[in-house]
């Protein structure tokens, strides 16, 4: 857990910074997808981390994809993820708004 806490802390960092380059962002998607893999796609934060990567690193479609995860995740435990959710509905709000399908 503590590896995957901390890989999950790097991919955030990198895509929430201002300046962040194409390789940061690759390098953000990737730690995040291992850090949800690892996890079998149960933690919602982490998630949310892969959803903000995808969508920074400019795959809408994908991030959306995630954020209904995210969705069924949150409500499945039962979760107090009202940041992470109102995330997830905007990825898939700007997916939809691109054109693509609904799910």
């Amino acid at each position: 857990w503590i590896r995957q806490g901390w890989q999950n802390s790097i991919a955030w960092e990198l895509a929430t910074r201002r300046d962040a380059s194409a390789i940061d962002l690759a390098l953000a998607v990737a730690l995040a997808r291992d850090v949800v893999a690892e996890g079998g796609g149960l933690d919602f934060l982490h998630l949310d981390t892969y959803q903000l990567a995808l969508s920074k690193a400019g795959f809408p479609d994908e991030a959306a994809a995630v954020s209904w995860r995210v969705l069924s995740v949150c409500k499945a435990v039962h979760g107090e993820c009202m940041i992470e959710r109102r995330r997830a509905y905007a990825f898939i709000y700007y997916a939809r708004e691109r054109g693509k399908p609904r799910r």
